[in-house]
């Protein structure tokens, strides 16, 4: 996919392509990850969780680190794994044999392969976001215009014009851009139709491979034209890389799915989430993973509020595991669901202790309009950049709150539920629940939560269904919406009519 910032939209765009996926306010960067064709080390990243983007070339490639500065990797034949010394930039881009980059400043700088001024971008500082197709590049200014410079034989390099572009992405011999109003326009070599995109104005963002392009829409669906075979079916993509021959795609979960030219394995990525960004070369792929916090121990105090009462502070205690010091937490770092600081912080010998504003947290979760049990993350860094998280559940009311247990207090769950009124929770001792009154269990409309005492495991909801007699584990049918909760049971032996 392709990323920089324009008025409200964020986009960098890159050949081959670089992607950089939003970072929490906290993030420090993202691990390296590479696979397909590696006969020049371009699919061996150096290691660091310190990076922030990735560009893919043809046999080379480029990250940019937290501090702004490029590293370089893979075939260097014409310097282009070489960047620039510097701490200023803020995106990459790798092509052919050569490669760009874009300075805080809004300069572009070039390196590499020149032999049609492919690494002499344009002077100038009000360039916004830069892209390296094969021989030809292209940059967004600040007043929505396209420049071009490079190979120009296509056409490829003579952009449309206009003010009202928002990001552009250089392939092949073609070139594409997505204007403020979500339509795209192509120009270029528009063989098998590559420089040739769908109507609509429902897109987010462009990719332009070598012969064939991608698009993505604001409903998550992938589209492609050009000599691509299909790209996969579904609404969960948030990023998109058009290579030589293949394609990547991040699904919302962190996944990566590939398709397309795959003789290298370029176009299998690796398993799992955590993927923030991808980039595709000409038979290799690189992809950015985000570092996972460390797990901290943190308890919220109360643990349960009420939305009408008044008070001064919320208080945190914070623990982390036996490798790390509390004493190197940042105090200026920590915050509640990333939106409100600390007012206090105490650092102890075994734990941080931690007070926001009781006001501020009552309004973050009046414009949540969640009530019942809800978890809040804690984070924060220490001072080696390193980040930590952790989350607490508490219970969020109006008024007075009961909690009912079952079978401490009531014989059956239902007889709880029937007493229970709205934002109180019934509580499940552990044990196997069956007969009238422990199926077929009806939440009446109520807002409660109806949760086990320790969890799916030790809770068992045994209905005893036949097809003769057909019982099920709960009834939903009374209006109940997301603030009706039942959480922490297995249920078994349910035979409900189809």
């Amino acid at each position: 996919m392709d990323r920089k910032i324009l008025k409200n939209w964020t986009v960098i765009i890159v050949f081959f392509v670089v992607v950089l996926l939003g970072m929490g306010p906290q993030a420090l960067g993202d691990l390296l990850v590479g696979w397909g064709d590696n006969r020049s080390g371009q699919a061996a990243p150096p290691s660091g969780d310190d990076f922030v983007a990735v560009a893919a070339g043809r046999h080379h490639s480029l990250a940019l680190k937290a501090d702004g500065s490029i590293v370089g990797w893979g075939n260097d034949d014409y310097g282009q794994a070489t960047p620039p010394w510097g701490n200023d930039f803020v995106a990459v881009s790798a092509g052919q044999y050569y490669s760009v980059a874009l300075r805080a400043e809004g300069t572009i700088v070039g390196w590499g392969r020149n032999d049609d001024g492919q690494a002499t971008p344009p002077t100038g500082n009000d360039y916004v976001a830069v892209s390296a197709g094969r021989w030809h590049g292209l940059a967004l200014k600040a007043d929505g215009t396209i420049v071009g410079w490079g190979r120009n034989y296509d056409g490829q390099a003579t952009p449309p014009s206009g003010n009202d572009y928002v990001a552009v992405s250089a392939g092949g011999e073609h070139s594409l851009a997505l204007k403020s109003d979500g339509s795209i326009v192509g120009w270029g070599n528009d063989g098998l139709g590559r420089a040739t995109p769908p109507d609509g104005n429902d897109f987010v963002d462009v990719s332009a491979g070598m012969s064939h392009s991608l698009a993505l829409k604001t409903d998550g669906r992938i589209v492609s034209w050009g000599s691509q075979t299909a790209p996969p079916s579904g609404k969960e993509f948030v990023a998109i890389s058009a290579g030589w021959g293949h394609s990547l795609a991040v699904k919302a979960d962190g996944s990566i799915v590939g398709w397309g030219a795959n003789e290298y394995g370029q176009a299998e990525p690796p398993s799992g989430n955590g993927f923030v960004a991808v980039a595709t070369g000409l038979w290799y792929s690189l992809a950015l993973r985000r570092v996972p916090p460390i797990e901290a121990e943190v308890r919220l105090t109360p643990d349960t509020l009420n939305l009408q009462s008044k008070g001064k502070t919320i208080t945190c205690r914070i623990s982390l595991p036996e490798d790390y010091n509390v004493a190197d937490i940042d105090p200026n770092s920590i915050f509640l669901e990333g939106e409100i600081e600390a007012d206090r912080v105490w650092l102890q010998e075994e734990f941080a202790v931690v007070q926001f504003s009781w006001t501020a947290v009552q309004e973050m979760l009046v414009e949540l309009g969640k009530l019942g049990e809800i978890g809040l993350v804690v984070s924060g860094e220490l001072r080696d950049g390193s980040i930590f998280e952790g989350t607490d559940t508490i219970v969020i009311k109006i008024g007075y709150v009961k909690k009912l247990y079952v079978p401490g207090q009531y014989a059956t769950i239902q007889a709880a539920i029937d007493a229970a009124e709205n934002h109180d929770i019934v509580l499940v001792a552990d044990g196997t629940y069956t007969g009238d009154g422990n199926r077929d269990i009806d939440l009446k409309g109520k807002v409660i939560t109806v949760r086990s005492e320790n969890g799916p495991e030790n809770c068992v909801i045994d209905c005893s269904g036949t097809e003769a007699e057909r019982h099920r584990g709960f009834r939903f049918g009374n209006n109940e919406d997301v603030n009706s909760v039942v959480d922490g049971f297995t249920i078994i032996n349910g035979y409900a009519p189809e």
